[in-house]
């Protein structure tokens, strides 16, 4: 039977697409990366405040992390020395009030 804490455990997991990894968020609002062959936990990141949103970007390694204060970070997994890289770009949510339209663009690093 489908319930409301089946969709929220589904939505806190999402694969790096072929990349052999998998990410997940914890209830102590953790992100962990979980190497696939090796099925152990390949670095981990304590957010310091509660996660609210996460996806990742399709086909790359790079994540959205919203947390309770409407604030959306990016991060990127840099799976040469499995570590979790906090980007210096972030969206705070009060500035795209008013906002019709919200653009996208898929960085290449």
């Amino acid at each position: 039977m489908f319930n409301l804490f089946s969709f929220i455990c589904l939505c806190l997991w999402q694969f790096l697409q072929n990349q052999g990894f998998l990410v997940s968020i914890t209830n102590e609002n953790g992100i962990q990366v979980w190497n696939l062959k090796s099925r152990s936990v390949a670095c981990d990141l304590q957010w310091v405040s509660n996660i609210t949103a996460f996806s990742v970007i399709n086909g790359s390694s790079f994540m959205y992390v919203g947390d309770e204060y409407g604030t959306i970070s990016v991060l990127k997994f840099c799976d040469e020395n499995n570590e979790l890289l906090q980007l210096p770009y972030q969206i705070l949510w009060s500035s795209l009030s008013g906002a019709y339209c919200i653009i996208l663009v898929k960085i290449s690093i």
